[in-house]
């Protein structure tokens, strides 16, 4: 067939895209030409389908509200990956990626070095990323959540972002929306991108080669394109970044804040905490300067983490048999493959080795018995920190000498899909088609070490003699191994022979793969007078499969790094779908079309069983500037396999003890309300000078596992909104209003753990649900908190999106200017950890922004283009729990941040230069901390995800075509 329904969808996707300022095209319903296309043909109206739809539908109008990111649009981003320009829009909330995962990533599981999006905050979980329409393989292990660095930026013709649930039309986990990322299958030629950016300070340089190739096959039946791409981001440290010269806590960046866990130990006597200075001598820790006792961890951080990533896609069809009869028929087929290679730096390892949690529990891989009295190395400081108790000194080291921990995880991504199209009889369609998809990962890690190793190596035989010379472990078992005592009492003490005997390299694996046969059909029933009565109906069978390998030493908890089980899962699901679209009325006095739909899905599902999910639409035009649309729609989401399946684990995370009496400055924190109460019932006389160190507080344990008997999350949203469009009186003139309600039930949760004992001693109730979850230790410190997933949250967001665009044509210039406006409005994000309990209004919280804006000026000429673009985030607080009544409230609250971009280049015959700048003017990043719930990496990436964190960026980009 000539002129697929595809390619029509995909030649108007890319004339509305050309016509865009660089961030968002409002919805697409009125696509403006742009000055090279302006005589071209125009795409039959019977031939569009638009992200929201599997209808075919007049125009490209939409019943959803659909924010769009043409070819061109996205060009002018800036972005190398598709994440990147999504992050910017005003409708995403904080994603996880190359500026966001850390340690505490790694500590959870094997994702790093992905890219997830977030629409609306409501989690990557919870938005649907498609392509072409169709599903891809998770690229977080055990996940639906796709890695976007796995899409092939040169084959991206189009982004579409549609809010609320669309279950009904595309399956589970459409809750807050869908992206469905259209990719080119038709070009004719050859294009060449290189394209090198740094930023103003000289580092996170990025590069990108890319090369795109397609022709058109003989007598116009088919077409063949292929991709081959490659990136590569250098990152930076903290240590390249005002905001990274120290740790940061209580929102300020302080040598304070470090970590009491030093290459010179602290050493716990009867006569006080000592520790080796700069000259290596074992003095008392409180002779020293506070910066001689902490370590700062954020220098030595990646803020942003270096990637390197290999992409080749290619896309075809042919036409086997030309429509004869009422049948035609066209093979399609896209592939892509891709291999991302990530780098997550951290400070070198620490050790607990006071034996309080060792042998529980709420043991960690840090954790560790005390050093035995019978150690010579402990004998010998005798003299100064005074008798060795007989079951030996409590000590907690950095041990540097291991030097920093990197993590390096290669993620290799395949996707097949192939198929038929065509037509059937009159207007009915078909489509058919299978894909497979796998993720395979390795994670490699360095800068660990064998903890047992490490006991063992404390543990001294003396041969009951003064001679260090005989001396050996004192396990058998271990000397056969290799073992001999090490000192690990001042700096650099620790020998290289015994970092190669107690190194290890552990390389953990995961895969993840998908398979999906689907099939449809849809035309028209029969024609009312307002038009023909549309139909589409199909079947989709979908499995998955995960199964994630931790190396032995993650499991055995020889690993000092962390604790991690494996996952091995999977699940199946069988659908059935259809769509029906009613034309009411047509062509008549405020009537120039009203139009009724409805969706509906049944799924079967080898975990949860049956599940539901429908959509009622209405689109009501009474004059043509004006059109009004409205959507009701419910979704599904299945729990994933990680949610089902994942073993019992404890991991390290901090927690701040409410009852902490003591700031880290010596300071005296004052407790009011109920938590006063609860604190003085729990801790009774100790409540009085109750003090939580900065170590005790960053290695809570947090226990947890999968839980099989999940049930499947249920949401109903609904988006209200009209589309203004006066061609004859405002020209150019584009603007959408939207409002959105997403209510979710039955959330599968497990809450973050500050949020738990807050819980516990903020209630005069004392929730047992909380409460129970919370272990102390003797001395009354937190060693862990229980925090396992359950059915019983709900969660509400609401909001306002905006759009403006206006184009105004130059003739004079021969070109013109376009000038556009995005403004996403929250309502509310309220998340209800259970029935009964007090609702956590999120609005105005890093992430939730109460407003967001996009705006942006351009120019497009003959040769000359040129962009200005302004991102807003309004005003904000770190932690919305965090009441004016705190002392820290003054301090979380940020103000609103502006950031300018500019782009200008020269379209030349064959070449298209660009030259441009990320924030402009260099806006430094908020600090964004313990004790908020929104700090990440235990708070040494404190840009909360959102902000940049680079700084000032420059780059230019070359493109030619052949």
């Amino acid at each position: 067939m000539k002129g697929t329904s595809r390619t029509r969808y995909l030649r108007t996707a890319l004339v509305c895209g050309c016509a865009l300022s660089p961030a968002i095209a409002a919805a697409q319903e009125t696509p403006s030409q742009p000055i090279e296309a302006a005589t071209s043909e125009q795409p039959s109206a019977a031939d569009i389908i638009v992200t929201g739809s599997r209808i075919s539908r007049p125009g490209i109008t939409s019943p959803s509200p659909v924010i769009a990111i043409g070819e061109q649009a996205f060009a002018q981003t800036g972005a190398v990956n598709a994440a990147q320009a999504l992050n910017e829009l005003p409708q995403f909330g904080i994603g996880s990626g190359a500026g966001t995962q850390g340690i505490t990533s790694l500590n959870n599981g094997f994702g790093g070095g992905s890219e997830l999006i977030n629409l609306r905050n409501l989690g990557a979980q919870r938005t649907l990323v498609l392509v072409n329409g169709r599903r891809h393989v998770g690229g977080d292990p055990g996940t639906s959540s796709v890695d976007l660095n796995a899409i092939p930026a040169e084959m991206i013709a189009r982004i579409d972002t549609v809010t609320g649930a669309a279950s009904a039309v595309y399956g589970a986990d459409a809750v807050s929306g869908v992206v469905n990322i259209i990719l080119k299958d038709k070009y004719d030629g050859v294009s060449l991108t290189a394209r090198s950016g740094i930023s103003s300070r000289g580092d996170a340089g990025d590069a990108r080669l890319a090369i795109l190739a397609g022709t058109s096959l003989p007598d116009g039946r088919g077409s063949l394109l292929g991709s081959v791409e490659y990136t590569s981001n250098r990152g930076f440290l903290g240590a390249g970044r005002p905001y990274g010269q120290a740790d940061s806590g209580n929102f300020v960046v302080d040598p304070i804040n470090g970590s009491t866990a030093i290459p010179g130990e602290l050493i716990t006597s009867s006569r006080g905490n000592f520790t080796f200075n700069a000259n290596n001598q074992l003095v008392l820790a409180s002779t020293l300067p506070v910066a001689e006792t902490r370590f700062q961890r954020a220098p030595v951080a990646t803020l942003e983490n270096p990637s390197k990533r290999l992409l080749g896609s290619i896309a075809g069809h042919y036409d086997l048999i030309e429509q004869g009869n009422g049948f035609s028929s066209t093979f399609f087929t896209e592939a892509s493959a891709s291999r991302t290679k990530t780098s997550i730096q951290f400070e070198p390892q620490l050790m607990l080795l006071n034996g309080t949690t060792f042998g529980t529990i709420a043991e960690g891989a840090t954790s560790g018995p005390r050093v035995p009295a019978s150690n010579p190395f402990l004998q010998a400081l005798a003299p100064i920190i005074g008798p060795i108790p007989a079951n030996g000194i409590a000590v907690q080291t950095r041990l540097s000498e291991f030097g920093n921990r990197v993590s390096v995880i290669d993620r290799d991504t395949i996707r097949i899909a192939a198929g038929f199209r065509g037509d059937i009889a009159g207007s009915f369609k078909y489509e058919g088609y299978y894909q497979y998809g796998r993720v395979k990962a390795v994670q490699r890690d360095y800068g660990a070490l064998d903890r047992f190793r490490l006991f063992a190596a404390l543990n001294v035989d003396t041969k009951g003699t003064a001679t260090l010379a005989d001396d050996t472990c004192a396990d058998p078992a271990f000397v056969a191994v290799g073992c001999t005592p090490v000192n690990i009492f001042g700096r650099n003490t620790i020998t290289q022979q015994f970092i190669d005997y107690a190194s290890i390299r552990p390389v953990s694996r995961s895969s993840s793969s998908q398979n999906v046969l689907s099939g449809f059909v849809s035309g028209n029933l029969f024609d009312l007078p307002a038009g023909p009565v549309s139909i589409v109906t199909g079947a989709e069978y979908r499995k998955e499969r995960t199964v994630v390998s931790p190396d032995p030493s993650y499991i055995n908890r020889s690993n000092s790094a962390r604790f991690l089980n494996g996952v091995k899962g999977g699940y199946d699901v069988e659908e059935v779908y259809g769509e029906l679209s009613i034309p009411v009325l047509k062509d008549m006095f405020l009537a120039q079309n009203l139009e009724l739909g409805a969706a509906a899905r049944y799924s079967k599902y080898s975990t949860v069983g049956t599940e539901f999910s429908y959509s009622l639409r209405g689109e009501w035009q009474p004059v043509d500037a004006l059109r009004f649309r409205a959507v009701y729609a419910s979704a599904v989401r299945a729990p994933n396999i990680r949610e089902l399946y994942a073993p019992l684990s404890a991991t390290s995370a901090a927690v701040q003890d409410p009852c902490d009496r003591v700031s880290d400055t010596g300071a005296p924190v004052t407790i009011t309300g109920n938590r006063l109460t609860a604190c003085q019932a729990d801790l009774g006389a100790s409540f009085a000078g109750f003090d939580q160190t900065q170590i005790q507080r960053q290695l809570v344990r947090s226990v947890a596992s999968g839980n099989a008997s999940l049930e499947a999350e249920k949401a109903k949203t609904y988006t209200i909104g009209a589309v203004v469009a006066p061609k004859t009186l405002i020209p150019g003139l584009y603007a959408t209003v939207d409002y959105y309600n997403i209510r979710i039930r039955n959330v599968i949760s497990d809450l973050p753990l500050q949020d738990i004992v807050n819980q516990c001693y903020d209630q005069a109730s004392r929730p047992a649900e909380f409460c129970q979850t919370i272990t102390r230790d003797t001395t009354n410190q937190i060693i862990s908190v229980a925090n396992f997933l359950f059915n019983a949250a709900s969660e509400k967001v609401s909001g306002l999106d905006v759009s403006l665009n206006y184009t105004l044509p130059v003739s004079a210039l021969e070109g013109r200017f376009n000038a556009q406006f995005n403004w996403a409005h929250l309502f509310e994000h309220t998340f209800t950890a259970r029935q009964g309990a007090t609702p956590d209004k999120r609005k105005g919280q890093v992430g939730d922004f109460a407003n967001r804006y996009n705006a942006s000026l351009g120019y497009e000429g003959k040769t000359l283009f040129a962009n200005w673009t302004t991102r807003i985030y309004s005003k904000a607080v770190a932690d919305t729990t965090i009441l004016p009544s705190n002392a820290l409230y003054s301090l979380q609250r940020i103000p609103a941040i502006w950031y300018h971009d500019v782009q200008i280049g020269l379209d030349l015959t064959g070449y298209r230069i660009s030259l441009g700048a990320k924030n402009v003017f260099d806006r430094q990043t908020p600090i964004i901390s313990l004790p908020a719930r929104t700090a990440s990496a235990l708070g040494l990436r404190p840009t909360g995800g959102v902000y940049d964190a680079r700084g000032r960026f420059f780059y230019a980009e070359v493109k030619a075509h052949f």
